[in-house]
């Protein structure tokens, strides 16, 4: 059953107010997985809310902490599946159900998966892999912070918070079991998940950067070939016209046309004069005879540079007018006689051949490849939209840098698209400049899809897992717990009235544990219901004796009416000490090493009580009064009689000094060796320290 609703104190408005804050903050601050994915903490807030405040401001603060994941994720399904979570585990709470981490497994079985199918698969087309990533995902994180909500409300003081005159609520032993055997199965795979993710993610990029870069180093040394060839062949070009008469003749017509029959990747090539009118001119297809020729190219840039610096020069893109009417490249040599500008030789690259060479690479790596010239306009591409003279650098490029080199993320330029499906269409970037030679851009890009994929299905496998050690906690945890449990409840239903069933002569069941801790309970008990029982018998035999006088009889009646008070109390003493000890209940035996120890030690000195039963009680001992204390300790021990209120100083796990108060009493055998001593420690640190604060005062 949930929390009762609290009066709207000034206390209960701060810590409403605070988890919606640390709620928001949780989905804020989400721990990102990978493209798009993340795992959100907002609803272990908002599952708190429920619990302690009721469904009405559970409601409120769900639709507060979630409206980020609009934001965050790029569609509403994500706020509207943690808000019908909140409604369903509030509802049920209300009705009486109390165990969150089922209630939200609930959810996510019977309305978190159908839902998740409906939105993702059919409304956003996600397909079935992104869709069974995201159910799992989503599951498995809802039922994680229902967790982690049960842990807080069962270990941190919120209900005093809340009313700090109530009683604070108890939990089973059973519960308490279920919760732990949950956390223990989900934390550690979901931290070894994330930790694999992360560690796949990082060889995945390195792999995408080495890939990039063998590319990249491949195209470079390929197209920087097909340039230098060609740049060859018109140079070769160059040379036969220097050594004409730079007027239009048929053998430097003839050699241009064999030239241009050679090397099939240009679209024409032509000579021209060092007014720029063209002298002879061979293209594709074959014109008549004389065509090009005549024609004036004065005006090119190519021209202008190649006759300015008197060096090879290849153009940017532009659109041809002259004798090629699409977007060209020129590779123009300037033709030189005693450093006396004649003309130039010039080449017209067919671009089309150019995205030929590219296509091998893009099939083979499945990366695009692009060429840009030195203005960013595009000379070929592998990407059939992409066109000889549009502007790369118009596309959208965000994200940050794979390294120190130019390796951009780019992504879609519709940020309207969820989040999932940006990164689905988005690519791993590298931008490369071809050479001091080659002023070109060479741009490829990696698409995130076949990564993203690779990565969901790792993440599915694992995810499957956990919903696997789930499901095997949902089956497993509650007998396992019960078994536990078990003993400690039969104890208790035994000796509720044990007195009478002793009186009655009545065989008590006594429950069986392995546990070394509830075996040492049953027996403790077992002894004390031995001891009662002789004592009873005792008792009956007195008072059939004490029945042959009446006074004796009043008076052994009184003695017997006081042994059963005081036995009762004994046993209540015991039952509350053994159960419920605020002080550290301990034994040693006569070297003084523990032999027995209550969980009380462990919280007052740090130590687990394994450790404790390894040492003696000097161990613990305040360095400066170890050997003065010890002396006086086995003193006693030799006198074999009980102490009180003896204080001594102790250091904890933490360092930390404690004092305390320690009482004991000397355990003998039959024939009054000592075989131990059994004690309690009470922590007065609190009070010497108060003491000490009023001696400095005064």
């Amino acid at each position: 059953m949930s929390y009762p609703k609290p009066s709207m104190t000034a206390g209960s408005t701060a810590l409403l107010a605070a988890l919606t804050i640390l709620g928001f903050l949780g989905n804020y601050y989400s721990l990102p997985l990978f493209f798009g994915a993340d795992f959100l903490f907002g609803s272990i807030a908002v599952l708190l809310i429920l619990y302690f405040y009721g469904l009405g401001y559970g409601l409120i603060a769900a639709v507060i902490i979630n409206i980020y994941c609009y934001f965050l994720w790029g569609h509403p399904y994500g706020s509207l599946n943690f808000i019908l979570e909140a409604l369903f585990v509030g509802y049920l709470l209300r009705s009486g159900r109390k165990n969150l981490f089922l209630l939200d497994a609930a959810f996510w079985v019977f309305v978190g998966l159908p839902l998740v199918v409906l939105e993702h698969a059919v409304v956003m087309q996600m397909g079935t892999t992104i869709t069974s990533f995201i159910i799992l995902k989503q599951a498995i994180n809802g039922m994680f912070n229902a967790l982690l909500a049960t842990l807080c409300i069962t270990y941190l003081p919120l209900d005093k918070i809340l009313d700090p005159t109530q009683t604070r609520r108890t939990f089973s032993l059973h519960e308490t079991l279920f919760n732990l055997l949950a956390a223990l199965a989900l934390f550690p795979a979901l931290m070894l998940t994330v930790v694999e993710i992360r560690q796949e993610m990082k060889e995945i990029k390195g792999h995408m950067e080495a890939q990039l870069r063998g590319v990249t180093a491949d195209v470079q040394s390929h197209l920087n070939f097909w340039y230098f060839r060609h740049l060859h062949a018109v140079t070769e070009l160059a040379i036969w016209a220097g050594n004409s008469t730079m007027t239009p003749s048929t053998e430097l017509q003839r050699n241009t046309e064999v030239l241009r029959q050679a090397f099939t990747d240009f679209a024409a090539l032509h000579v021209e004069n060092a007014q720029g009118t063209a002298i002879a001119f061979a293209r594709t297809p074959q014109e008549k005879p004389g065509f090009g020729i005549g024609l004036n190219f004065a005006d090119r840039v190519w021209f202008q540079e190649a006759r300015a610096q008197k060096r090879p020069i290849l153009s940017d893109v532009f659109v041809g007018n002259r004798a090629v009417f699409s977007p060209i490249v020129v590779i123009a040599v300037p033709i030189l006689r005693d450093q006396e500008f004649l003309g130039t030789a010039s080449g017209v690259l067919n671009l089309n051949r150019l995205a030929f060479i590219l296509e091998p690479y893009k099939k083979f790596w499945g990366v695009n490849l692009t060429v840009t010239d030195s203005h960013g306009h595009i000379i070929a591409s592998t990407i059939s939209a992409r066109r000889p003279m549009d502007r790369l650098d118009s596309l959208k490029i965000e994200g940050s840098q794979l390294n120190q080199g130019a390796v951009y993320h780019r992504f879609p330029s519709d940020e309207n698209l969820p989040s999932m499906t940006r990164w689905q269409k988005s690519f791993y970037v590298q931008e490369t400049r071809m050479s001091s030679k080659i002023p070109w851009t060479l741009v490829l890009e990696a698409p995130v899809s076949p990564l993203q994929q690779k990565l969901y299905a790792i993440y599915i496998q694992n995810l499957s897992i956990m919903a696997l050690l789930i499901v095997c906690v949902l089956l497993l945890a509650p007998p396992l717990s019960r078994w536990l449990a078990n003993p400690l409840e039969k104890l208790a239903k035994v000796t509720s009235d044990m007195p009478y069933q002793l009186k009655q002569h009545r065989d008590i069941a006594w429950p069986k544990s392995s546990a070394n801790e509830m075996a040492v309970l049953i027996n403790n008990f077992q002894s004390m219901a031995l001891i009662l029982e002789q004592n009873f018998e005792a008792l009956e035999t007195r008072g059939t004796e004490l029945a042959r006088a009446n006074e004796e009889l009043r008076r052994e009646f009184a003695e017997r009416e006081q042994a059963e008070k005081s036995l009762r109390e004994s046993e209540q003493r015991f039952r509350d000490i053994a159960l419920n000890a605020s002080e550290w209940i301990w034994e040693v035996n006569a070297q003084g090493k523990y032999t027995y120890s209550n969980a009380v030690g462990e919280k007052l000195l740090g130590y687990p009580i394994e450790d404790i039963l390894t040492k003696h009680f000097y161990d613990f001992f305040h360095p400066e009064d170890r050997e003065e204390l010890k002396q006086a300790a086995f003193a006693v021990f030799a006198q074999k009689l009980p102490f009180r209120d003896f204080i001594n100083r102790n250091i904890n796990a933490r360092g930390e000094t404690i004092w305390v108060l320690t009482s004991g009493v000397p355990l003998l055998d039959d024939r009054g060796n000592l075989l131990g001593y059994r004690g309690a420690d009470r922590d007065i640190t609190s009070r010497r320290e108060t003491e000490a604060a009023l001696r400095e005062r005064k």
